[in-house]
């Protein structure tokens, strides 16, 4: 290898590295301001998918069930004031499940209609088509009200500071962020500790800005117990709320692009000595498009003129 030619390949790294190191830089350092862009009359539909599974070790006896989901659902914005707070009406539209176990599979579609509808599902099937509540949230998507009280208000006492556990979005941080920076909130989930006494244990959902590539903002999320719980029945209770995943942002428009979270988790001694409870899951939702609604409606209109007949 001769001199020249050395020197001609260290030439071509340097100037690879000075062409990419100041855009590398300026990702960086830049800040990214994740904020929700509610427009009043505003429709978001999303497709959403859910799979669990939970494995029962007693001595040698063990029980597997076995539960998936499929949903579409649609958020209308009710009402947008001048601080970008909006009022929010979450809405199921179709919701296929299923219910497995080594005994029996139980299946639901909401397209059945309530005569075909098993009894252990008729309360879900009293929900399609219904507004399932009216939030109000700001503009960062932190729960102001739920229906018409008032939760984490600033510079006073929170009041029901459980419903803040309801919060179907993502809480961002009110400033500007870099990729990187980690934020989190904290919510407060009930657990019974015996028959007649409950008490309030707090999670902490942790955030980190891992990326931005064309407007889109892919966050990290981890949760964790704040607190050490040593008893395995309130391990078993919390279970399956401690997922991690990551979420995708669309900056430009405002809205979640994505949502994916994962459970796998294993608490001993959950039913007593000798005894184990395992949780599997798979959540994850994804925005729809124009076409992609109207080839989903078209779907479902189908779907009932073939019952019909």
């Amino acid at each position: 290898m001769t001199h020249a030619f050395v020197k001609h390949i260290l030439l071509f790294v340097l100037g690879l590295y000075w062409s990419v190191m100041p855009r590398l830089l300026c990702a960086q350092g830049e800040q990214f301001q994740l904020v929700y862009k509610f427009e009043p009359n505003q429709f978001v539909h999303c497709e959403v998918a859910h799979k669990m599974t939970i494995e029962i070790k007693l001595g040698e006896a063990s029980q597997t069930t076995y539960n998936e989901s499929k949903s579409r659902k649609h958020l209308r914005v009710v009402a947008v004031d001048q601080h970008g707070n909006a009022v929010l009406e979450p809405m199921i539209d179709h919701v296929r499940m299923t219910a497995k176990s080594e005994q029996e599979t139980v299946v639901f579609n909401s397209t059945d209609g309530p005569d075909k509808c098993p009894p252990a599902f008729q309360h879900v099937l009293k929900t399609i088509g219904q507004p399932l509540t009216r939030v109000k949230v700001a503009a960062n998507g932190r729960l102001l009200s739920l229906g018409n009280e008032y939760v984490q208000q600033k510079g006073g006492n929170s009041i029901h500071e459980s419903d803040a556990s309801r919060n179907f979005l993502v809480v961002f941080p009110e400033k500007p962020v870099r990729i990187g920076a980690a934020w989190h909130d904290d919510i407060n989930v009930p657990v019974e500790v015996s028959a007649k006494l409950k008490r309030q244990i707090t999670l902490r959902r942790t955030y980190r800005l891992m990326a931005v590539k064309d407007s889109i903002a892919i966050i990290g999320l981890k949760t964790a117990v704040l607190e050490p719980i040593r008893d395995p029945q309130i391990k078993a209770q919390l279970i399956q709320r401690a997922p991690v995943g990551t979420i995708r942002f669309d900056i430009q428009m405002g809205q979640i692009a994505s949502w994916e979270s994962n459970i796998d988790k294993v608490v001993v001694g959950a039913f007593g000595l000798n005894s184990s409870m395992r949780a599997i899951s798979y959540r994850s939702e994804r925005r729809l498009n124009l076409a992609q609604i109207a080839e989903k409606q078209d779907g479902s209109n189908s779907a009932n003129h073939t019952q019909k007949q």
